[in-house]
């Protein structure tokens, strides 16, 4: 019990460093008159690896 007990840390860490791959990634600068688009991609990424994470993490354990 002990070792399996530990086993939600891995996608814990997963989803950690997504989120903040996703919000701390700096925004270039665009030259046109829209919005920058690509955090609301880094952001839908990241969550979709971090449910990809915790769903592997349900289905072995």
């Amino acid at each position: 019990m002990i070792i399996t007990f530990g086993w939600w840390a891995i996608p814990a860490l997963i989803t950690a460093v997504s989120l903040s791959w996703a919000l701390f990634t700096p925004m270039k600068p665009s030259g046109d008159y829209g919005f920058d688009i690509m955090p609301l991609f880094r952001f839908g990424a990241a969550v979709i690896g971090s449910l990809l994470a915790w769903l592997v993490w349900a289905l072995i354990f």
